[in-house]
């Protein structure tokens, strides 16, 4: 189990953000260079262009997530902790003592 899934929620977060940023940028002068029918012409264009990766990520997806499963598996299994825990090393990764309660320091 991954100890840090908001990294996750969050990168995606910061790349989808910069991807609209980046769009909201180019569309004023792209759309001064070219008419509004070539813009969407350009649009439609990256959305064919990049739809198979789509079917990549459904035909081999599954297949990367069994496989990054069972290296985090054997990592556990080595004693490798290194983003990876098991459900009985929670406290020792949140400071706190076998049987302390929640909230106490």
């Amino acid at each position: 189990m991954v100890i840090e899934p908001g990294t996750a929620t969050a990168a995606g977060n910061w790349v989808r953000c910069w991807i609209g940023a980046g769009a909201v940028a180019i569309i004023g002068p792209l759309l001064e260079k070219i008419s509004t029918g070539w813009v969407g012409v350009l649009v439609v264009g990256v959305w064919v262009g990049f739809s198979p990766l789509l079917w990549v990520v459904v035909k081999w997806g599954p297949g990367w997530r069994e496989e990054k499963v069972l290296r985090d598996e054997e990592r556990v299994a080595g004693g490798g902790k290194d983003k990876i825990m098991d459900i009985e090393g929670i406290g020792e990764i949140l400071g706190r003592n076998e049987g302390e309660e929640v909230g106490k320091s």
